[in-house]
């Protein structure tokens, strides 16, 4: 916001990317910022000392609504047990999850509810046994699994997808 005496060291927040060639992220959580459109300055240096400048704007929103950016389930199909895998856009954040599994019939088989947050960009992870509300586990077929966040100041999102069971 053209306030010089700002400024962050990320050296510590650098991950490099497993299996390229020098490319990595910097993830870091800027302090509470007042709404509205804000901007940036992002430099960096490579191992010649080298500079970089990158300008950027972002807008803050005090009622930004929770995204489910990706969800995936693994192993597909499933034998024994599933990992659900829900990414979003709200890291560090007390976020309210349930994932539902529905057979084609539109029956629900098996809900979690969780409190959780995640770490800035980890997705969250809830692994499950393949056993329904009966603790029975469900016969092989086609289901469809839904993740729905919500936080306790905004509304909520969900996302779907669908998962094959197969024969133990």
């Amino acid at each position: 916001d053209n306030k010089p005496a700002t400024t962050y060291t990320l050296n510590s927040y650098y991950r490099l990317i497993p299996e390229s060639s020098g490319e990595g992220v910097v993830q870091f959580l800027v302090p509470a910022l007042s709404p509205g459109l804000h901007f940036a300055e992002f430099r960096v240096w490579d191992v010649m000392n080298n500079p970089t400048v990158l300008t950027f704007s972002f807008n803050v929103s005090e009622d930004l609504k929770p995204s489910v950016t990706a969800i995936t389930a693994r192993p597909t199909p499933a034998r024994t047990t599933v990992q659900f895998r829900i990414e979003h856009n709200m890291p560090e954040s007390n976020l309210n999850l349930r994932i539902s599994v529905y057979d084609v019939n539109g029956k629900l088989q098996w809900a979690i509810d969780k409190a959780t947050t995640s770490a800035a960009g980890e997705p969250i992870a809830v692994d499950w046994n393949l056993t329904g509300n009966n603790e029975r586990r469900l016969p092989p077929g086609v289901y469809i699994y839904k993740a729905t966040l919500r936080t306790a100041a905004s509304g909520e999102t969900s996302k779907s997808n669908k998962l094959v069971i197969l024969a133990q």
